[in-house]
C-alpha cells in the first residue's frame, strides 16, 4: 500500500501488509480506509501512513469499503456486512444474510450485533438514526 504526492508522483509513505489490497482506498476525515484479503479493515493517517485502527472480520475482503459521515461499511467474501465507527473502528453492527432457507449451518437469515433491536428478524433492513442502528421491515429507501 502506497500513498503518492499528487503533483510530483513521489512516494509519501509505503506500508507492507500481510494481505493484498484488491480495491480502491476511501479517504475521509484525514484517514485512508481500506480492506484487505487478510480479513481486516484498516484506517491509516492519510498523510503519514500511521495505522489509527483496524478491525478483524476473520474473512477476506475483495471489495472496498463504503464510507459515510461517521460510518464504514464493508462486505466480506462471505457476504457479511460489517458496519464500523469511522473514528475508532469499533463494530456497530454485523449483517449476515446467510445462504438461503435450506442452509442448515445458518440458524438465522439475518444476524444483527449491537442493534437497538435485540432480536434478529427476517426481512428487516438495518438503518441508522441519531447514532443508533435499527432493524425495520421494508425496503431501503434513499432520501
Amino acid at each position: 500500500m502506497s500513498a503518492l504526492e499528487l503533483e510530483t508522483g513521489t512516494v509519501k509513505w509505503r506500508k507492507e501488509l500481510p494481505g493484498g489490497v484488491l480495491s480502491s482506498v476511501a479517504v475521509k476525515a484525514g484517514l485512508a480506509i481500506f480492506t484487505a484479503t487478510d480479513g481486516k479493515v484498516r484506517a491509516c493517517d492519510a498523510f503519514t501512513g500511521v495505522e489509527k485502527w483496524s478491525y478483524d472480520a476473520k474473512a477476506p475482503f475483495f471489495a472496498g469499503a463504503a464510507v459515510t459521515k461517521d460510518m464504514v461499511y464493508a462486505a466480506d467474501l462471505h457476504g457479511v456486512v460489517h458496519a464500523l465507527n469511522l473514528t475508532d473502528g469499533k463494530k456497530e453492527w454485523v449483517l449476515d444474510p446467510g445462504h438461503g432457507p435450506g442452509d442448515q449451518d445458518r440458524r438465522q437469515s439475518l444476524r444483527f450485533t449491537n442493534c437497538a433491536s435485540r432480536s434478529p428478524v427476517r426481512g428487516h433492513v438495518p438503518s441508522r438514526r441519531r447514532g443508533r442502528t435499527y432493524a425495520k421491515r421494508g425496503r431501503l429507501h434513499r432520501r
